[in-house]
């Protein structure tokens, strides 16, 4: 079975009767009170204002708005479709790699040719027609 721990309540007793004061200074009000339920609206009231010739001299002063422009065109631009000079620095290094290891491979690939009348030459041709 389960046991709950049911904590002790601490009673504590509050002063029912506290002293009334006044506070020190009030507070000044920032708005205006809100209209009791029982006002009525003032109907009638007007402007003299000419909203209509009011806009207008508010149109003519006022900034013009920003004017839309034509998206920029990459294609009108000078240099467009040639390759950058970047591109052309690669290529010409990749190339330049390539070559070099082209040469390395034909050194090391081609077969070691003794020239005539060399020692070496000879002995290895005589020793194989005298192994017979």
């Amino acid at each position: 079975m389960l046991r709950r721990f049911v904590p002790l309540l601490r009673l504590v007793a509050f002063s029912t009767t506290r002293a009334a004061t006044a506070p020190s200074t009030t507070k000044t009000k920032l708005k205006a009170p809100v209209p009791a339920k029982d006002d009525k609206p003032t109907f009638g009231l007007t402007s003299n204002k000419n909203y209509i010739t009011s806009n207008a001299v508010e149109a003519i002063l006022s900034k013009p708005g920003k004017v839309p422009q034509e998206p920029f065109q990459w294609t009108t631009r000078p240099g467009y479709g040639e390759v950058p000079v970047y591109l052309r620095k690669n290529k010409a290094t990749i190339q330049r790699e390539k070559d070099y290891f082209e040469q390395y491979v034909k050194m090391h690939s081609a077969p070691v040719s003794v020239p005539a009348g060399h020692p070496h030459g000879r002995m290895g041709v005589r020793s194989h027609s005298d192994g017979e």
